[in-house]
């Protein structure tokens, strides 16, 4: 089947090269630049794809679909940002192999990897990621920005303000209430209460290691 939707993808990284397999391959894209900030690599070719310039010069993808694969939950709210005030389309990538019941909400510009698996009622909010073979469970609530690493594990009914981060096989326990905005949970950590905004926790059980 021939390609019918044409894509931009800001960040030329590893997640760059994944968003460019799904949407080759799985979605059905064709690929035809990518933003990138980092000088060296622009004006280069990636997988046959060429760098067209900075992730600020949004106008360079007008006329596609820009995905941003950026991992840092700042910048990628940023180039979003910067994207919807150019008017550019940024929807959701969703990979085929996700488990995701009808009608659950999902924001723009978000991307939910291979093998993630959502049960009813819980609400994705814009520009979230949630990578492979993640799984969170009923009326859970991701406000913007969050990243959910490989292999998380989130209860029900967990709040998980903008910008936070989780890494990977982290669990955060039903009977948390919320992740507070930008926290980071460190990989491989098992949260059983709240953590509040701008603070790391890490271990088994969860503890407080730094604020920022």
């Amino acid at each position: 089947m021939s390609a019918t939707k044409r894509a931009v993808i800001a960040g030329v990284g590893s997640y760059g090269l994944v968003y460019w397999h799904y949407l080759v391959y799985d979605l059905d894209y064709e690929v035809v630049g990518y933003l990138d900030d980092d000088p060296a690599v622009i004006g280069t070719t990636v997988q046959g794809v060429r760098v067209l310039g900075r992730t600020d010069a949004c106008v360079l993808a007008q006329g596609c679909d820009l995905f941003v694969a950026v991992g840092n939950n700042g910048a990628r709210m940023r180039i979003m940002d910067g994207a919807r005030a150019a008017g550019l389309n940024t929807p959701a990538l969703i990979h085929p192999s996700a488990l995701i019941p009808k009608g659950t909400q999902i924001g723009q510009g978000a991307a939910i990897l291979a093998g993630v698996l959502l049960m009813p009622f819980v609400a994705v909010g814009d520009d979230c990621i949630i990578s492979m073979g993640a799984r969170v469970a009923h009326h859970t609530r991701l406000a913007r920005g969050v990243f959910i690493s490989t292999g998380v594990n989130v209860g029900a009914a967990v709040q998980l303000a903008t910008g936070a981060f989780v890494g990977i096989g982290a669990t955060v326990m039903t009977g948390v209430h919320e992740i507070g905005a930008h926290a980071v949970i460190g990989a491989g950590s098992v949260v059983i209460r709240d953590v509040p905004e701008r603070v790391t926790v890490a271990g088994v059980p969860a503890k407080l290691v730094a604020n920022h």
